[in-house]
This record gives structure tokens, sequence and C-alpha cells, in this order.
């Protein structure tokens, strides 16, 4: 909160003000101390199995804990050294992919802003963006939007296609990797924004 100066939880900055104050809410990155239970996923999974739970209960908290087995896959970057690496629980999918997005906090962009020809389209993106919470920027109904990343292109694994990296909000900094393949012919989202933007099929 901008106002009391505090950190809130996301569900105490309902619509980006504060439960307590009223006052306008934005997303921050800060360092603190959190417990790793990601390590404990495949006991906290596994467990559900010993309770006696009601299965709609069960269902729940496998979603929570949220873990997905898939594949990492590098794509590198024309004329830099880093790669944008992507997870995706649908590999085979790869040869379908027509762009990549990132998630506005992406760590590398920064390191990028030098190649970036619309660089303050890019950070004024990114403080909107911080000022919306996780929910919101997931939701099947809002509209996506992002914004392009001029100057910096990836380059398909295997067709060697130059592809257009984007900015958008729908994708979590922390979820997965912070980027995502866009596979608009065989994902709702992808073809929504690649509807909206005009991106290949």
């Amino acid at each position: 909160c901008s106002s009391c100066k505090i950190g809130l939880a996301n569900e105490e900055a309902v619509g980006g003000v504060c439960e307590r104050c009223g006052g306008p809410t934005e997303k921050r990155e800060k360092e603190q101390w959190m417990l790793g239970i990601t390590k404990y996923a495949d006991r906290l999974d596994s467990d559900l199995d010993l309770v006696d739970y009601l299965e709609p209960i069960k269902i729940q908290q496998r979603n929570w804990i949220g873990k997905s087995t898939g594949s990492e896959i590098d794509f590198a970057v024309s004329g830099r050294p880093e790669k944008i690496t992507v997870f995706t629980t649908r590999a085979d999918t790869l040869y379908g992919v027509t762009y990549l997005v990132l998630a506005p906090e992406y760590p590398h962009i920064e390191g990028w802003k030098d190649t970036i020809s619309n660089w303050q389209e890019v950070l004024d993106y990114r403080k909107k963006t911080a000022e919306k919470n996780d929910a919101d920027r997931t939701s099947d109904t809002r509209e996506k939007t992002g914004v392009l990343l001029e100057g910096i292109w990836a380059e398909h694994p295997i067709t060697k296609e130059k592809l257009s990296v984007w900015i958008a909000d729908y994708v979590l900094p922390l979820y997965g990797t912070g980027a995502v393949m866009a596979v608009p012919a065989h994902d709702t989202r992808d073809w929504q924004f690649a509807q909206k933007y005009k991106l290949p099929v």
C-alpha cells in the first residue's frame, strides 16, 4: 500500500485498493524469507491419499499445490547470449509456436533495454501491470493485452524461424519460467492474443 506502507496479501488488495485505508496498491518485488513449500509438493500431493477428506477438497488442495509434469525448451535470442527457457506440458505442439510471450517482470528484459526500441512503452506497460493482482491478470474473461519487444527476436529451436517476443500481463513471473511459447492453433489464450495483435496462427 502506497499510503500505509505495508505489504498486503492479494486478498487484502482487491481492486487495487488497500482494505485497511482505501489507498492505491501496487505490486513490488521485495526481498523476504519464504518457506520453500515447492520442495514438499510431491509429499503434500501423495499424502492427500492418507487423509479422510471429501474428494472435492482433495482436488482443491491438489490444484493449489499445482504440480505439473513437462519439459523445458530453450529459444535462442538473436544477437544476445541469453536464451528464453519455457516450461510446457505440451512439447508435442512445438511446431505450432508462432511467437513467445514473457511476463512483464521477466528478468532479462532490463538487460535488453539497449536493444528494445520501444523501451518507454515497455516501462509504461510494466508499471500498469504492477497495479494488477494475479487473479485479474489471469482471468479468462479479461481482454488480453501486451507490448511487442521491438528489436528482440527469438529463434525457433527446430525450424530456425524468427519469432516475435512480447510481454503480456496474463503471463506470471513465478509460474513456470515466466515465459510462454505461444501456440495459437491449440491454445485459447494464445489464439485470442494472436487475433488481437494479428499474429500468425
